[in-house]
């Protein structure tokens, strides 16, 4: 049961975007509702998600209207079944700020798009795609992290988590649009911000990469672009150091203010989650507004070229000697047309082998045959990168 009074305590809960035009006042009439399935009023029988028939809406409260002027008119748009890769994991505490406990008053994820959100603008340069046939647009959306009252050092955080594990190690910069939007302008503003984002990628909550960095008003100054062959070089060349829980972890202050963060042994290869987070850094004031992401996405693929050789060489003297040799060559970038990437390994094969006849520098009354052969072979395999790492095999590795 859901109060559609926009008076009602509720509203805000269960209510996505504006209702009331902020310039005359006036209501628009439609509301978007959005409700988790899971928090029902009252349950009735054994009801299984899994198997659902039918869906039943009823409206009561309403008077009796005295005439068909009075009548009253409920219309519905549609009804959609809706869901997000992204998960809340809650709100932490400046104590134990690893430590997430679900709090939907304090912290929701959501959606805004161009077809739902009439206030919704998305990132320069980025539009939903046209359809080839109908060439109708389809909607272009962001995913909402959106705070009430999230109190001073507290963090919130929200998860995508991946069944196969995936590989960035192709590609140099990882980049991503950021949103800022603060209603009362205490926390966030054009030129300063009291608010923190991270965004964080690795194979588990112990061995991640991480960007932190202040957000500020609109879209304009809060793009994300990192060069990962940088990122995942802070292993090697930053300082290490170890938290309160012994965990070893690696920072470094960027020039453009943002902080590269390398938690326990991460890789480019072995990407198995996405965490995205909010920390307010204000130290007394409360924080309830949004911060949008959009477009994450991998850029610029490496063109590291490829070669691969093979040479072969057969000599013969008459019946007396006979000497042939090959060689292989592979590096580790070369690939075929039918492939998207090389091996990764750098490879290297060759044999050689050479036979003759003794018995040709005998007298041939002696009636002997005596062959000699010999034989050799090697084939050594060299990773381009460390085995179950990201940082690249040279001879300047300690």
């Amino acid at each position: 049961k859901i109060n559609l009074n926009h008076q009602h305590e509720d509203y805000d809960k269960y209510v996505i975007g504006e209702s009331i035009d902020q310039d005359t006042g006036n209501d628009y009439g439609w509301r978007l509702y959005q409700i988790p399935l899971n928090d029902f009023v009252e349950k009735i029988g054994s009801p299984d998600l899994s198997l659902v028939e039918y869906i039943r809406i009823w409206f009561d409260g309403f008077q009796t209207p005295t005439n068909n002027l009075n009548a009253h008119r409920v219309s519905i748009a549609e009804i959609n079944l809706v869901g997000s890769d992204w998960k809340e994991q809650g709100v932490a505490k400046p104590e134990t700020p690893d430590m997430y406990i679900k709090d939907d008053e304090t912290f929701v994820v959501s959606v805004v798009n161009t077809h739902d959100n009439p206030s919704y603008t998305p990132p320069p340069g980025v539009e939903g795609e046209v359809d080839r046939i109908t060439r109708v647009i389809a909607k272009e959306q962001a995913l909402v992290l959106r705070m009430n009252q999230l109190l001073s050092g507290y963090n919130v955080k929200a998860q995508k988590t991946f069944y196969d594990p995936q590989d960035y190690i192709h590609y140099n910069s990882l980049k991503m649009f950021v949103y800022g939007h603060d209603p009362t302008a205490q926390h966030i503003a054009d030129d300063s911000s009291k608010v923190e984002f991270f965004l964080r990628f690795g194979a588990d909550e112990n061995n991640y990469y991480e960007i932190r960095q202040p957000v500020y008003d609109g879209w304009s100054k809060n793009s994300i672009e990192v060069d990962l062959v940088k990122l995942s070089q802070l292993k090697v060349r930053g300082q290490t150091e170890f938290d309160s829980t012994n965990a070893r972890y690696i920072e470094e202050l960027q020039p453009d203010g943002k902080l590269w963060v390398v938690r326990g042994r991460p890789a480019l290869r072995n990407i198995k989650l996405l965490e995205a987070g909010v920390k307010n850094v204000d130290k007394t004031l409360p924080f309830t507004g949004e911060v949008w992401i959009n477009e994450l996405r991998l850029s610029s693929v490496k063109k590291d070229k490829g070669i691969a050789m093979r040479a072969r060489l057969d000599v013969a003297w008459a019946d007396l000697i006979r000497f042939n040799g090959e060689i292989n060559k592979k590096d580790a970038d070369f690939h075929n047309v039918a492939e998207r990437f090389g091996t990764g390994d750098n490879q290297f094969s060759g044999q050689m082998g050479a036979s003759i006849s003794l018995d040709k520098f005998l007298p041939s009354q002696l009636g002997l045959s005596i062959p000699v052969s010999l034989n050799y072979s090697k084939s050594e395999s060299t990773p381009k990168y460390i085995p179950g790492e990201d940082i690249e095999v040279t001879e300047d590795l300690p």
